[in-house]
């Protein structure tokens, strides 16, 4: 973290005279131009803003503060997305049983009508070999009592 003037820095700036620049916690820098050092003593202005060690620690202390406080509020929004994420979860979790009983509820359905078919057919193959039978009984018997017997002749 690098802070400007109460300000992070995320791109590359010009320094101005005087301007504090933080590295981390520790590492504090006033950036002084050396033509306008001479200036500054002249300068009541300037003699009255006085920027030393204790001035750059209060900048920093209350930035972190500021720091202290957004994380505070990306703690409370962290905390509120996964409570979402969560009751996201559990809905998924609820439509995916529900989406699993529905199938087996078709299985069981395709099932018991696949067994209900198989029977029919069962049935269906029965009568049609008893039907074959009676005409092969039937043929039979036409036979028997159409054809001459050997006594007749």
């Amino acid at each position: 973290m690098c802070i400007r003037d109460r300000s992070t820095l995320v791109e590359k700036i010009e320094l101005k005279h005087n301007d504090r620049v933080i590295f981390g916690t520790n590492a504090v820098f006033v950036f002084q131009e050396p033509h306008k050092i001479s200036k500054r003593r002249s300068s009541i202005i300037d003699d009255v803003l006085e920027i030393d060690w204790e001035m750059a620690q209060t900048e920093l202390l209350t930035h972190n503060d500021k720091f202290k406080k957004n994380d505070e509020i990306d703690i409370e929004q962290q905390e509120q997305l996964n409570t979402k994420l969560k009751e996201i979860e559990e809905q998924f979790k609820n439509d995916l049983s529900k989406q699993e009983e529905m199938l087996k509820q078709q299985q069981e359905d395709y099932e018991k009508k696949i067994q209900e078919l198989e029977e029919r057919m069962q049935k269906e193959t029965e009568q049609k070999e008893i039907e074959m039978q009676k005409k092969e009984a039937q043929r039979y018997f036409c036979l028997l009592y159409t054809s001459p017997s050997p006594r007749d002749s």
